[in-house]
């Protein structure tokens, strides 16, 4: 969502902020939660405010409680994405393009938590880890790989 990664930018870029990388990933999610119901609130560009209902609706958000439950699925996930991070020894928050790449894993290739956590783990110290892990988990995909133990016996 291009909300979402133009606030964890805005926060990235501020060299003044103490915030932990677990901070500022929270306080990304308010803000992204805070723009989207601006954005449904404010009727300042008619245009942009249909564009982004007709958004929320091709995607099933109908009600408060749907946009509620859409945010904590982003959080969750989020929550998943910084240890991805982390293990892959990258310090920063979470951004669009992550979210992109574990959607990806994940919900079209059906690679599973821990499978995508032994992948990260063999792509801790690689040149351009998170670059990396796509290419190896694409492989897994390609190669029929759906649990750990293949990936082990797996080579790439």
């Amino acid at each position: 969502m291009f909300i979402f990664s133009s606030c964890t930018e805005k926060i990235e870029d501020d060299d003044k902020t103490t915030m932990n990388k677990e901070e500022k990933n929270i306080v990304a999610t308010w803000i992204t939660y805070q723009e989207i119901k601006d954005i449904v609130d404010s009727s300042e560009n008619e245009y942009d405010l249909n564009n982004n209902i007709n958004n929320m609706y091709k995607l099933g958000l109908l009600t408060s409680a749907s946009i509620d439950n859409y945010i904590q699925d982003i959080v969750n996930n989020d929550k998943v994405i910084a240890q991805i991070l982390t293990n892959l020894g990258i310090d920063r928050v979470v951004t669009s393009a992550d979210r992109m790449y574990y959607k990806t894993w994940v919900y079209e290739w059906g690679m599973s938590e821990d499978v995508v956590a032994y992948g990260a783990e063999c792509s801790r110290g690689k040149y351009m880890p998170m670059q990396y892990l796509n290419r190896l988990l694409s492989d897994y995909f390609k190669s029929g790989v759906k649990t750990v133990e293949d990936a082990k016996k797996h080579k790439t």
